[in-house]
């Protein structure tokens, strides 16, 4: 598979492997394969991750639509977590930046889940909103679900937890300005500048942007009681959406 920009003009970039008695192999170019359960696509635009995803999001569904009759809401948000959950959280820190468009898909099978919690409707002009009905259950949208997962990997950074491989993802604004300002001095990273779509759609931009807007007290918390507060730092966004 090569990786290439939307923009680029496709080409044929064939890849032969000499064999020992001298014949040729020729390798098949795929325009998306499956790594560690992801799709990854020529463009890395995870349309068809996403479009894997939500059919399976959708059989679930018809779970809880029947679960639902003989369980408690407790038990129902359990069972989401353990059937709905799994889905849009796994390795949603690499495709959660994909485009709106893409995500929207997504957020519509989960709120299609939280309405079959509460027996909303689910079609039609009197459908219940979603987004009120996730925060009587306090459960993050998915885009909520990408913020929390790129700041907590920001988080590691910024504590020294990672692998060394990771020691120049991110760069602090003091390294790179050698003047003192207000922004550099709160730990703030520093913004790489991009001219592509592709390039803001990146968790070294798009984690940077989420870092600078997080509130300052929280940066120094550990791990625990970091994401604990990210949570509800982010559910009061939510619940402020509805008013």
């Amino acid at each position: 598979m090569i990786i290439k920009s939307r923009q680029k003009i496709d080409s044929e970039g064939n890849i032969k492997i000499e064999n020992e008695d001298g014949t040729f192999h020729l390798l098949e170019r795929k325009d998306r394969i499956k790594y560690l359960g992801v799709l990854l696509d020529e463009t890395v635009s995870f349309k068809h991750h996403i479009s894997y995803v939500c059919p399976r999001i959708s059989r679930n569904n018809g779970i809880l639509a029947k679960l639902r009759h003989f369980l408690t809401l407790s038990q129902m948000k359990q069972l989401y977590y353990s059937i709905i959950f799994p889905y849009i959280s796994y390795a949603i820190f690499a495709w959660g930046s994909a485009y709106k468009t893409h995500i929207d898909k997504v957020q519509s099978k989960q709120n299609h889940s939280i309405r079959l919690i509460f027996f909303a409707r689910t079609f039609g002009e009197q459908t219940e909103s979603a987004l009120l009905l996730l925060n009587l259950l306090d459960v993050l949208t998915v885009t909520n679900v990408y913020r929390l997962q790129a700041l907590k990997f920001t988080h590691s950074w910024h504590k020294g937890l990672l692998p060394s491989l990771f020691h120049d993802f991110f760069r602090y604004a003091s390294e790179v300005h050698g003047y003192h300002t207000r922004y550099a001095s709160r730990q703030n990273l520093y913004i790489s500048k991009v001219g592509t779509d592709s390039g803001e759609q990146t968790i070294v931009y798009t984690a940077t942007i989420l870092w600078d807007n997080i509130l300052t007290h929280l940066e120094d918390l550990n791990t625990f009681n970091f994401l604990k507060h990210l949570k509800l730092y982010l559910l009061s966004e939510q619940h402020s959406e509805n008013k």
